[in-house]
């Protein structure tokens, strides 16, 4: 496992912690006290999950498109990568320290000092939808000068773009934390948006998580339409050959079939063997399938 894989894991758990607190407070609506607490809770959990996400994604472009290491894509990855774990970082911060005493935030009869946090909100979510966005469209161009047939080009680009959804997720999101910013906390209309900001996040999330396992599915959906007698077995083979590199299985599917077996590899062993023959022939956008590994994020 690579450290994508590990981030990938992380956010899945923390939104299996994050799906859990909704439910228990929707079981626990009587008791207001609990409720604000674990709705605070439930609160912080999002950024971090969010940005676990995203580091898988952009540690994964970083393993996938190998050859473009030292151009333009991957400082931007780069960037874009540490710009996400700063800013969540900070706005984490922000929000843990709203109310002094801490306390304050869910016990409203604290005497506390608190700020308002809702254009630290309303700007977080510009952000995140922001970055949605540039994960989304950085590696388009990439991949539409692959050299694959036209059809297979772009059913890769199709799922790049189940991305897309986290984006328009992300974007309904950021419209109902502007509207919960003229409503009272406590009223039904800023209820109502809260709710909906939720459903919409556990939305976005999902998305994310999905995307990275989609390379496993092929595999998958073979393993389970062969008759494999031994299912114990059959598991171990599938989880041994999951954790070879997916990605690699995953691209073979649309690598047309006139390709040759010197032009799918890797883009290391392109330059090696253009710099001991001195040829100038014109690089190959290819991907080096030999380092991938489960996630995408």
């Amino acid at each position: 496992m690579l450290i994508e894989d590990y981030f990938s894991v992380l956010s899945w758990l923390s939104f299996l912690a994050y799906i859990g607190l909704a439910i228990v407070i929707g079981r626990n609506g009587g008791d207001i006290t609990h409720v604000a607490y674990l709705s605070r809770i439930e609160s912080l959990i999002y950024d971090p999950i969010i940005v676990f996400v995203k580091i898988s994604i952009l540690l994964q472009y970083i393993t996938l498109f190998v050859s473009h290491r030292g151009n333009v894509f991957h400082y931007a990855v780069h960037i874009l990568l540490w710009t996400n774990v700063v800013f969540y970082t900070i706005i984490t911060f922000l929000y843990i320290l709203q109310c002094t005493p801490w306390q304050r935030q869910w016990n409203p009869a604290l005497p506390a000092h608190c700020r308002n946090n809702h254009q630290a909100g309303v700007m977080s979510g510009g952000v995140n939808a922001l970055s949605d966005l540039l994960i989304l469209i950085l590696p388009l161009p990439i991949i539409w000068r692959l050299h694959m047939a036209p059809k297979k080009k772009l059913r890769l680009l199709a799922v790049f773009g189940l991305g897309s959804f986290a984006c328009v997720a992300s974007v309904v999101r950021l419209i109902y934390s502007i509207r919960s910013i003229d409503n009272t906390p406590g009223n039904a209309t800023y209820q109502l948006d809260v709710n909906r900001m939720g459903l919409w996040a556990f939305a976005e999330i999902a998305v994310g998580i999905i995307v990275g396992c989609v390379p496993t599915l092929p595999k998958f959906f073979k393993h389970l339409s062969s008759n494999k007698p031994a299912l114990p077995s059959s598991f171990k083979a599938l989880s041994s050959t999951s954790r070879q590199a997916p990605w690699r299985r995953f691209f073979r599917w649309f690598k047309t079939s006139d390709m040759s077996t010197n032009k799918t590899a890797s883009f290391s062993q392109n330059i090696f063997n253009q710099k001991t023959s001195g040829s100038k022939t014109p690089r190959i956008e290819t991907l080096d399938l030999t380092r991938i590994s489960f996630s995408f994020g």
